[in-house]
């Protein structure tokens, strides 16, 4: 599959996590991260437990996700798909930059430090995008 495809696979994943909520569990969810704030919204997503989670989420299949016990905490759910819907949303950042700017062995070190670095200042520039994506579903964002 090429990277095309793979960023169309994406799109669809995204459709898919913003849909797995009802009103009610978004509502929860917002409620949640309202009283968390960013900083602590963050310290959760990037805490080794958690992260172990919310990669098996991302990789499991709508089905196994259902059937999995703990992933269907009312909070905990919410949580894991809005932390999934981010991880993939930055993995889908990845790969059009992966399409922008192809860095590949072969050419000098200078074309290569020039590549990765441009490659690198467009992934940084692109977490002003992130702001735009960090609530996906509707209604006022619960971290500003």
């Amino acid at each position: 599959m090429g990277l095309g495809n793979y960023i169309h696979a994406c799109d669809s994943f995204l459709n898919e996590l913003r849909d797995s909520l009802a009103s009610d569990e978004v509502e929860t969810l917002r409620s949640d991260c309202a009283s968390m704030g960013r900083k602590k919204w963050t310290d959760w997503v990037y805490a080794e437990v958690f992260r172990t989670e919310i990669h098996g989420f991302v990789a499991a299949t709508p089905s196994r996700r259902k059937t999995k016990k703990e992933w269907n905490d009312p909070r905990l759910k919410g949580h894991l798909v809005l932390a999934a819907y981010h991880h993939v949303w930055k993995a889908q950042r990845v790969l059009e930059l992966s399409m922008e700017i192809p860095i590949s062995p072969g050419g000098s070190y200078r074309d290569m430090a020039l590549c990765a670095g441009a490659f690198y200042d467009r992934l940084l520039l692109s977490q002003r995008e992130f702001a735009r994506q960090e609530w996906p579903f509707g209604g006022k964002n619960p971290f500003r």
